[in-house]
């Protein structure tokens, strides 16, 4: 493989889809569904539930599969669209009857059933029923914004100073100056001439270095703000201590439901298709996934291991404290001994 030449990363567009992407498929891993139809992509199952919200299971040529589309049709007693429309280029058109225009909750008689990633994304129009969309676009346009900022950051640390010279030929010979030293030669020498015409501006900002340790932060925070909304407790280290076990709890207390809501709710949609259909097809959290989510990319600091550190090194200074007092006491004694023999 050919090592490509590198641009920079300040394409802000081009860092958004590569976040968008990979949160997409983070959010993708901790769902796992088990026994489903050899027709049906389980990755392009997965993505329709994150991003379009909701899919239907129906048949095509006595085959199950889980496809895109739109409701509509007359609506139930409930004002709730009664089929769903699928418009495939390869399997052909079809309204799907999806509810009972009674209120029926039966699978008999039904054509499909329509899961969705949560209870309200089953029944929402196209433009209300987005599944994640909006929450992994806007999380994933704060996390391009800030990675540009921080590599914009760094650009800008690297400009000290300027250098200003009154004439073309003085700035070649500052510019061959400049370059001797980048390469390491410790001296140059120069007429006095050139030094009173040569003139050095510091322009770097003065909060360069706070600005980067900011953003680093800040995107930890993001990425921990993201997985909050979906109510997994991320453990990130915000603050330059340690974050006590109480500290980061009190964070999270009321957050973790959104997954298993998530779940839940395409638990709800996939028993009635088996229900439907006669499959077997269950789906559950990916527990390695939601491990991996939770742990993040710091660990939070055990309070206890942390006293014990600190006490420990107390000790240790208290040690060498003493030793280093003795080590004067002898040097006093030594003093008092050389002066009395002075005096005898």
């Amino acid at each position: 493989m050919l090592i490509p030449q590198y641009n920079g990363v300040c394409d802000v567009e081009k860092v958004f889809k590569y976040y968008f992407k990979t949160l997409t498929n983070k959010v993708a891993e901790l769902i796992r569904f088990g026994s489903l139809p050899d027709r049906i992509d389980e990755e392009f199952l997965k993505e329709s539930l994150i991003l379009e919200g909701r899919v239907c299971f129906t048949e095509f040529n006595s085959h199950i599969y889980a496809l895109t589309g739109n409701i509509g049709g007359e609506p139930d007693c409930y004002k709730v669209p009664s089929e769903f429309i699928i418009a495939n280029p390869i399997l052909g058109s079809k309204r799907v009857k999806i509810r009972h225009l009674d209120g029926n909750t039966s699978v008999d008689g039904l054509e499909g059933i329509v899961v969705g990633l949560t209870h309200v994304d089953t029944h929402l129009m196209t433009m209300a029923a987005k599944g994640l969309y909006n929450l992994i676009y806007n999380y994933a346009g704060m996390l391009a914004d800030n990675f540009v900022s921080l590599n914009c950051a760094q650009i800008n640390s690297r400009v000290q100073v300027a250098y200003v010279a009154d004439n073309e030929n003085l700035a070649n010979t500052a510019e061959v100056v400049l370059k001797d030293m980048y390469n390491g030669k410790p001296y140059k020498v120069l007429s006095q001439d050139i030094l009173n015409k040569l003139t050095v501006s510091p322009i770097a900002a003065s909060g360069a270095n706070t600005t980067i340790i900011s953003l680093i932060e800040a995107h930890a925070t993001i990425l921990a703000d993201f997985w909050s909304e979906l109510g997994i407790a991320y453990n990130s280290n915000r603050k330059r201590q340690y974050v006590g076990q109480a500290e980061a709890s009190m964070d999270t207390g009321s957050l973790n439901l959104n997954i298993d809501s998530i779940i839940n709710s395409i638990r709800d949609g996939i028993e009635r298709v088996n229900e439907l259909f006669g499959t077997s097809i269950t789906v559950d959290i990916d527990e390695n996934a939601y491990e991996n989510a939770m742990n993040g990319e710091a660990e939070i600091a055990d309070t206890d291991n942390v006293e014990g550190i600190v006490d420990k090194a107390d000790d240790e200074i208290k040690d060498n404290t003493e030793a280093e007092g003795g080590k004067d006491d002898g040097f006093e004694k030594a003093e008092d001994k050389e002066a009395d023999d002075k005096k005898d």
